[in-house]
């Protein structure tokens, strides 16, 4: 470390930097302590780890048989307590790129239900600015099928008008040199309008959804996720298949249940090919199977009963 900070006011700093509820702090205080106490079992420098020590630290988790979700979480601490430690010059970034490298088996995004996707925008207050910033971003995510990258790198400038409506411009993922137009519904156009009519902006070039508490920061990918998994968790959905993702499922299996067509969700979704789109056709007909078994019908039809018989 190139500072003279202890540890502990290092984790402070940066908890109070980020913009996630108490209960993610919390969280990732335990896992840097973790962290930093199995450095110091290991009798190497807990000011002066390399990545090294950090596959070490992922295998020796995978070795206590946590789940490769656990493992996961626990190493997302690391890398982004460090990335903040490169940000502040404190260190270099020992951690970035390391990954949890067992595949997750069986973790698939799942989409919300009809009723589950109106309970979460209905039970966010807009009383603050805090509820105002959560609100219009997650309805940009459910009706709009917004990625958390494209989330994360929204400016104030890119909201325009194009043909009387109000448009915003996005960089889809993997294509920075073109931004796409995307209409907003009247829907989001409110809650847009109610947001900036309590921002403070003073340049186009500020992130649209920043940090309200300190620095306006620009909310990161990893903040975003966090934000949807807390407000998931109030109206009682904490479920490991359901993430900040699985609004832009949520997005295109209503629209294909619908009865929109596959290319109009393509370019909803900002996919290049219906071959991905694909994908949330076959989930969606995967779940309908579940929950509409056929065999059902057929033991109705039957008139099987597990009754004894007279």
């Amino acid at each position: 470390m190139t500072t003279t900070k202890t540890i502990v006011q290092i984790i402070n700093e940066w908890l109070d930097s980020v913009d996630v509820t108490d209960v993610s702090k919390r969280s990732y205080r335990v896992k840097l302590n973790l962290w930093f106490r199995w450095l110091n079992n290991i009798h190497y420098d807990v000011r002066r780890p390399t990545r090294q020590q950090v596959l070490d630290y992922k295998r020796h988790l995978e070795a206590e048989g946590k789940s490769s979700l656990t493992v996961d979480s626990y190493i997302t601490a690391v890398r982004l307590f460090y990335r903040y430690c490169v940000r502040m010059r404190y260190y270099e970034d020992i951690a970035e790129g390391v990954r949890c490298s067992t595949k997750l088996r069986g973790y698939r995004k799942s989409p919300l239900k009809r009723e589950d996707a109106t309970r979460l925008l209905d039970s966010i207050s807009t009383d603050k600015l805090i509820g105002k910033r959560d609100k219009l971003m997650i309805a940009m995510m459910l009706l709009l099928g917004f990625r958390t990258c494209e989330i994360e790198r929204m400016n104030v400038g890119d909201i325009d008008v194009a043909y009387d409506t109000r448009v915003i411009n996005v960089q889809r993922k993997g294509r920075h040199d073109k931004a796409e137009a995307v209409a907003l519904t009247p829907y989001i156009d409110e809650l847009l309008q109610d947001y900036m009519s309590e921002r403070e902006v003073e340049s186009w070039d500020e992130p649209l959804f920043c940090s309200v508490r300190g620095e306006r920061s620009r909310l990161q990918r990893t903040s975003i996720s966090e934000i949807v998994h807390d407000r998931l968790c109030s109206i009682g959905i904490n479920d490991p298949h359901i993430t900040a993702h699985s609004l832009r499922h949520t997005c295109a299996c209503l629209l294909l249940a619908d009865g929109v067509e596959m290319e109009t969700v393509r370019d909803v979704l900002g996919h290049t090919s219906t071959n991905t789109t694909r994908l949330y056709v076959a989930q969606m007909q995967s779940q309908l199977l579940i929950r509409n078994s056929p065999a059902k019908r057929l033991e109705s039809m039957l008139m099987l009963s597990n009754k004894p018989n007279d």
